[in-house]
C-alpha cells in the first residue's frame, strides 16, 4: 500500500513550503539574536544584560531546532527524488499515510525514531 504519485507530489509542496516558511523563520531568529547582541553591548544596566542574553539564548536554541527540521525536510525531498519517499531509513518498512500527514518530513517509523530516541538516553546515560 505504497503513495500514489499525487500524493508524494502534494507532499514534495508540502515539504518545500515548510522548508520556505522555517528558513524565514530561522533567519528571523538568527537576526533578532544579532540585534539583541548589539543592545547588550550597549547596554549600561547588568540586569538587562542578563535578560538581553536570556532572550538571545532561546532565540539561539530554537533557530538550532528549526535548522534540525530543515534537515529532516531536505532528507524526506531527497528521499521523494530517489523515489523511496514513505519508506523508513532505518527498518525499511513502509511508514503510515496517518504519520506522513502529521509529519511530512518524518523518514523513521514510529517505532524506528522510539529505538534511535532510547539509544541516545542510553547513551547519555552510559557516559555519566
Amino acid at each position: 500500500m505504497g503513495l500514489s504519485k499525487k500524493e508524494i507530489e502534494d507532499y514534495k509542496h508540502i515539504l518545500i513550503r515548510m522548508r520556505q516558511q522555517i528558513t524565514r523563520q530561522v533567519k528571523e531568529f538568527s537576526e533578532d539574536a544579532r540585534d539583541l547582541e548589539g543592545v547588550k553591548g550597549a547596554s549600561q544596566h547588568q540586569a538587562e544584560g542578563a535578560g538581553d542574553s536570556s532572550t538571545q539564548n532561546v532565540l539561539l536554541e530554537v533557530a538550532s531546532k528549526e535548522v534540525d527540521v530543515v534537515k529532516l525536510i531536505d532528507r524526506a525531498l531527497q528521499k521523494i527524488e530517489e523515489g523511496n519517499y514513505g519508506i523508513c531509513d532505518l527498518t525499511q518498512k513502509p511508514i503510515p499515510k496517518a504519520r506522513l500527514t502529521a509529519i511530512p518530513y518524518a523518514v523513521y517509523t514510529v517505532e524506528a525514531q522510539s529505538m534511535i530516541e532510547n539509544d541516545k538516553k542510553n547513551v547519555r546515560t552510559d557516559n555519566f
